[in-house]
Protein backbone atom coordinates (compact mmCIF):
# COMPACT_ATOMS: atom_id res chain seq x y z
CA UNK A 1 0.00 0.00 0.00
CA UNK A 2 1.46 3.45 -0.89
CA UNK A 3 1.49 6.61 1.12
CA UNK A 4 -1.53 8.80 0.87
CA UNK A 5 -1.05 12.48 0.34
CA UNK A 6 -2.81 14.70 2.79
CA UNK A 7 -4.16 17.78 0.98
CA UNK A 8 -6.00 19.46 3.81
CA UNK A 9 -5.25 23.08 4.64
CA UNK A 10 -5.05 24.29 8.19
CA UNK A 11 -8.33 26.14 8.92
CA UNK A 12 -6.62 29.31 10.25
CA UNK A 13 -4.54 29.94 7.13
CA UNK A 14 -7.37 31.23 4.88
CA UNK A 15 -8.64 33.46 7.69
CA UNK A 16 -5.16 34.91 8.28
CA UNK A 17 -4.75 35.53 4.56
CA UNK A 18 -8.14 37.24 4.37
CA UNK A 19 -7.36 39.44 7.37
CA UNK A 20 -3.99 40.36 5.87
CA UNK A 21 -5.64 41.29 2.58
CA UNK A 22 -8.26 43.44 4.36
CA UNK A 23 -5.53 45.15 6.40
CA UNK A 24 -3.51 45.87 3.26
CA UNK A 25 -6.58 47.36 1.53
CA UNK A 26 -7.34 49.61 4.52
CA UNK A 27 -3.71 50.76 4.70
CA UNK A 28 -3.49 51.37 0.94
CA UNK A 29 -6.73 53.35 0.78
CA UNK A 30 -5.27 56.13 2.93
CA UNK A 31 -7.25 58.71 4.77
CA UNK A 32 -9.79 60.52 2.62
CA UNK A 33 -10.60 64.10 3.45
CA UNK A 34 -9.07 67.54 3.40
CA UNK A 35 -6.75 69.53 5.59
CA UNK A 36 -8.34 72.22 7.72
CA UNK A 37 -5.31 74.48 7.40
CA UNK A 38 -3.02 73.49 4.51
CA UNK A 39 -1.02 76.73 4.99
CA UNK A 40 0.53 75.30 8.15
CA UNK A 41 2.61 73.00 5.95
CA UNK A 42 4.04 75.84 3.88
CA UNK A 43 7.49 77.01 4.89
CA UNK A 44 7.58 79.95 7.28
CA UNK A 45 8.78 83.14 5.64
CA UNK A 46 12.20 84.02 7.05
CA UNK A 47 13.04 87.18 5.16
CA UNK A 48 11.27 90.10 3.53
CA UNK A 49 12.38 90.16 -0.10
CA UNK A 50 10.94 93.65 -0.57
CA UNK A 51 13.18 95.32 2.04
CA UNK A 52 10.32 97.45 3.35
CA UNK A 53 9.25 98.61 6.78
CA UNK A 54 5.97 96.79 7.40
CA UNK A 55 4.73 99.30 9.96
CA UNK A 56 5.13 102.38 7.75
CA UNK A 57 5.15 101.06 4.18
CA UNK A 58 2.24 98.63 4.58
CA UNK A 59 0.23 99.26 7.75
CA UNK A 60 0.34 103.07 7.88
CA UNK A 61 0.33 103.60 4.10
CA UNK A 62 -2.24 100.99 3.07
CA UNK A 63 -4.27 100.18 6.19
CA UNK A 64 -4.11 103.35 8.26
CA UNK A 65 -5.73 105.54 5.65
CA UNK A 66 -8.92 107.60 5.80
CA UNK A 67 -11.96 105.62 6.98
CA UNK A 68 -9.88 102.58 7.83
CA UNK A 69 -7.45 101.73 10.64
CA UNK A 70 -6.45 105.31 11.47
CA UNK A 71 -5.31 106.65 14.82
CA UNK A 72 -8.08 107.83 17.11
CA UNK A 73 -11.71 107.01 17.82
CA UNK A 74 -12.73 106.70 14.17
CA UNK A 75 -10.50 103.68 13.55
CA UNK A 76 -12.34 100.88 11.80
CA UNK A 77 -13.11 98.07 14.28
CA UNK A 78 -11.31 100.23 16.86
CA UNK A 79 -7.97 99.07 15.44
CA UNK A 80 -5.22 101.65 14.88
CA UNK A 81 -2.57 100.48 12.42
CA UNK A 82 -1.33 103.98 11.59
CA UNK A 83 0.42 104.84 14.87
CA UNK A 84 3.85 103.57 15.83
CA UNK A 85 4.34 100.13 17.38
CA UNK A 86 1.10 98.44 16.25
CA UNK A 87 2.12 95.11 17.80
CA UNK A 88 1.00 96.35 21.22
CA UNK A 89 -2.50 96.74 19.74
CA UNK A 90 -2.45 93.42 17.86
CA UNK A 91 -0.76 90.85 20.11
CA UNK A 92 -3.23 88.37 21.57
CA UNK A 93 -6.19 90.72 21.03
CA UNK A 94 -9.21 88.53 20.21
CA UNK A 95 -10.93 89.20 16.91
CA UNK A 96 -14.59 88.70 17.76
CA UNK A 97 -15.80 87.82 14.26
CA UNK A 98 -13.21 85.03 13.96
CA UNK A 99 -14.27 82.83 16.88
CA UNK A 100 -12.13 84.76 19.34
CA UNK A 101 -8.86 83.98 17.50
CA UNK A 102 -6.22 86.64 18.20
CA UNK A 103 -5.28 89.26 15.63
CA UNK A 104 -1.66 88.21 16.25
CA UNK A 105 -1.14 85.01 18.18
CA UNK A 106 1.97 85.05 20.35
CA UNK A 107 1.84 81.25 20.68
CA UNK A 108 1.05 80.39 17.04
CA UNK A 109 1.86 83.35 14.77
CA UNK A 110 0.80 81.52 11.60
CA UNK A 111 -2.73 81.20 13.05
CA UNK A 112 -3.01 84.97 13.41
CA UNK A 113 -6.20 86.53 12.06
CA UNK A 114 -4.10 89.36 10.62
CA UNK A 115 -2.31 86.98 8.23
CA UNK A 116 -5.53 85.16 7.44
CA UNK A 117 -7.31 88.41 6.51
CA UNK A 118 -4.52 89.47 4.15
CA UNK A 119 -4.89 86.31 2.06
CA UNK A 120 -7.26 86.10 -0.89
CA UNK A 121 -9.79 83.85 0.83
CA UNK A 122 -9.68 84.27 4.60
CA UNK A 123 -11.29 81.58 6.76
CA UNK A 124 -13.34 84.23 8.53
CA UNK A 125 -14.22 87.85 7.91
CA UNK A 126 -13.37 89.87 4.85
CA UNK A 127 -10.08 90.11 2.98
CA UNK A 128 -8.09 93.17 3.94
CA UNK A 129 -7.62 95.78 2.78
CA UNK A 130 -11.27 96.16 1.83
CA UNK A 131 -10.44 98.76 -0.80
CA UNK A 132 -7.47 98.97 -3.09
CA UNK A 133 -5.21 96.20 -4.25
CA UNK A 134 -4.81 93.12 -2.08
CA UNK A 135 -1.42 92.46 -0.52
CA UNK A 136 0.91 90.44 -2.73
CA UNK A 137 2.34 87.16 -1.45
CA UNK A 138 5.68 88.94 -0.95
CA UNK A 139 3.97 91.59 1.18
CA UNK A 140 2.17 88.90 3.21
CA UNK A 141 5.54 87.17 3.69
CA UNK A 142 6.96 90.48 4.96
CA UNK A 143 4.08 90.80 7.45
CA UNK A 144 4.72 87.23 8.62
CA UNK A 145 8.43 87.99 9.08
CA UNK A 146 7.53 91.23 10.93
CA UNK A 147 5.22 89.29 13.28
CA UNK A 148 7.83 86.62 14.03
CA UNK A 149 10.67 89.11 14.48
CA UNK A 150 8.60 91.47 16.63
CA UNK A 151 7.38 88.65 18.87
CA UNK A 152 10.90 87.29 19.33
CA UNK A 153 12.51 90.72 19.76
CA UNK A 154 14.65 90.54 16.62
CA UNK A 155 12.86 93.30 14.68
CA UNK A 156 15.12 96.35 14.93
CA UNK A 157 12.47 98.92 13.84
CA UNK A 158 9.98 97.62 16.39
CA UNK A 159 12.66 97.58 19.08
CA UNK A 160 13.58 101.20 18.30
CA UNK A 161 9.90 102.23 18.50
CA UNK A 162 9.50 100.50 21.86
CA UNK A 163 12.48 102.39 23.38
Amino acid sequence: MGTQEHNSVHPSRPLAGLLGLVGLCVFASGCPGTLEDPDRFKPVATSCALQIDVETDLFAARCGTTNCHVAGPSASAGLDLASANPMVRLKDLPELSCTQRPLVSSTNPRASVLLDRLKGTPSCGARMPLTGDPFTQQEIDCVEVWINQTLTGTNSSALEAAR
